[in-house]
């Protein structure tokens, strides 16, 4: 039975709203979900409603991540993850983001906070500057980099996820050795189950990856 007052890890969909048309995303398959009318985000003042103090004081884990949406579309983002952190200063925090929206001064000031030993934040960026956007449709793989390195710079922890495709399985070893000297902190290479379920011209990788 769920009871609330043993909850220690908290996820938070800020979002519906992302600059990106990823093909096998739920936005993009789902005929229930609709752009225009459905794009919405969750102000600090919505959270505070949401969650008390004292909720927020039992966490060991809060993070952002999106079905639907990008968390870093959400104009109260930053805002929202100080007030946990100012709640709850014990806590880690993450976040996962295809990082092509929001200027380097923002993911700048994003790594003040997620700069903690526990804290991190993801960037889902699947290929270099030639194939990312073949599937992350939209983005702008230069974009992403100046972010990811101003987030960096200014003591974030940042993880680089890769979701490997044929067009891009070539590129992994590159893209690894890129994610070092950049200083990120994990590179994870992964194959998305959705080949599975979702129709798309997009094709899984030929090699076989953990």
């Amino acid at each position: 039975m769920f009871n609330r007052d043993n909850v220690k890890s908290l996820h938070i969909e800020t979002s519906s709203v992302c600059n990106a048309a990823c093909p096998m995303c739920p936005r993009e398959i789902d005929p229930m979900f609709n752009k225009n009318t459905d794009a919405v985000s969750l102000s600090l003042e919505k959270i505070k409603t949401m969650f008390s103090d004292d909720f927020i004081h039992q966490l060991d884990h809060m993070f952002m991540c999106g079905n639907y949406g990008d968390p870093a579309a959400a104009p109260d983002c930053i805002k929202i993850f100080k007030h946990f952190r100012t709640i709850n200063d014990k806590m880690y925090l993450g976040m996962h983001s295809n990082a092509s929206l929001r200027s380097k001064e923002w993911w700048g000031e994003l790594g003040t906070i997620l700069s903690r030993s526990d804290d991190y934040c993801v960037f889902s960026v699947d290929g270099l500057s030639d194939t990312n956007h073949i599937y992350r449709v939209n983005t702008n793989f230069d974009k992403i980099i100046e972010n990811a390195i101003s987030f960096i710079n200014n003591g974030g922890k940042a993880i680089w996820d890769y979701i490997v495709f044929e067009h891009n399985e070539h590129q992994v070893e590159e893209a690894r050795q890129l994610a070092k000297e950049l200083g990120f902190i994990k590179f994870r290479v992964k194959v998305s189950r959705r080949f599975n379920w979702v129709v798309t011209n997009l094709k899984p990788p030929k090699g076989t990856y953990d």
